[in-house]
């Protein structure tokens, strides 16, 4: 999640607890607000603050925030400027930090909150140029060659847990408790026509045909969340209650055969990797904004916007 404070370049106090692992925060001059708010990376958090500079127009700052419709915004009013605070909201506002509010550090839990708030527009030319970069991998295996680049629907899949699943547990057991896991991930994405196509230890990465039209990945990891009590009677059974991190993302990537990926350079992995290793936390289910669309309607409320991660924006799975 990136949240950006237009105010004063120190850090703001309001922001003081705010890890590193929940939201990057940076806090830059009210003064460069107008030249760098047009070209924030998509689902950004922006905070102006309005007790900062000399002469600061609160009318101004307001308009110039709703205009933006690819960032979610808040206003900071330590002094009480805004008579009516209830009416930035009809004008789009995401949060309002009042004379109250700024007394105490802010946790990271409200902006979770201000992320879902409403979706952030992506503009249509956006949309069209990711469509048109689609090179179909078909709704199964059959027309799929090796050397090849397609759009595969990309899952990372991580078991959690694991240090216990590693104490006292021999070589063989590990090896055994390895397979175990694979063999139900295996399962899980057979009818999707999904293979794993990269495995090591407890993890590895997912590949299933994508058509250009559908994707049924979301609700097969929905179910995977739901789902995990039954999964470690009747699946996993290794003596725990299994979680994992589970990532999806829409890219393309040269098609290997399995074992034969290893000289396989590609962005959509790359950031996927990044995404389920570095930013996704234990038991999330994450999806990437090429994976928004995909999200059945009967589910969609339970996916919020986290923010953006390495330019995209990432909707969470929320029970």
């Amino acid at each position: 999640m990136r949240v950006y404070v237009f105010g004063r370049e120190n850090p703001h106090p309001a922001f003081a607890k705010i890890k590193k692992k929940d939201a990057s925060v940076e806090f830059i001059s009210i003064e460069m607000m107008k030249k760098q708010i047009s070209v924030l990376p998509a689902g950004s958090i922006v905070y102006a603050d309005l007790s900062v500079g000399k002469g600061t127009d609160a009318n101004k700052i307001i308009k110039l925030l709703e205009g933006q419709k690819h960032i979610l915004w808040g206003i900071i009013d330590p002094k009480g400027a805004i008579k009516d605070p209830a009416a930035l909201f009809h004008r789009g506002a995401a949060d309002y930090l009042g004379k109250e509010a700024v007394k105490s550090p802010l946790h990271a839990s409200r902006l979770q909150r201000v992320a879902s708030f409403h979706t952030v527009e992506v503009s249509e030319e956006a949309s069209t140029e990711s469509m048109l970069s689609y090179i179909p991998s078909g709704s199964d295996w059959s027309t799929v060659k090796d050397g090849k680049e397609y759009t595969f629907c990309l899952m990372y899949f991580e078991l959690g847990r694991q240090a216990e699943l590693k104490k006292n547990a021999s070589d063989k057991q590990m090896k055994e408790r390895s397979q175990i896991v694979h063999d139900f991930l295996e399962r899980t994405v057979a009818p999707l026509s999904g293979r794993i196509w990269i495995w090591s230890g407890f993890g590895g990465l997912v590949l299933i045909p994508f058509d250009g039209k559908n994707c049924e990945a979301v609700l097969t990891a929905v179910r995977m969340q739901i789902n995990r009590t039954i999964i470690s009677i009747e699946e996993c059974k290794l003596g725990l209650t299994v979680s994992y991190r589970i990532a999806i993302h829409l890219g393309n990537t040269i098609y290997r055969s399995r074992g034969e990926t290893g000289t396989i350079i590609s962005d959509s992995i790359n950031s996927l990797y990044h995404l389920g290793q570095k930013y996704a936390r234990p038991g999330d289910l994450l999806l990437t904004e090429e994976m928004e669309r995909f999200i059945p309607s009967g589910i969609r409320d339970m996916f919020v916007n986290t923010g953006v991660y390495e330019g995209r924006c990432i909707y969470k799975f929320v029970l």
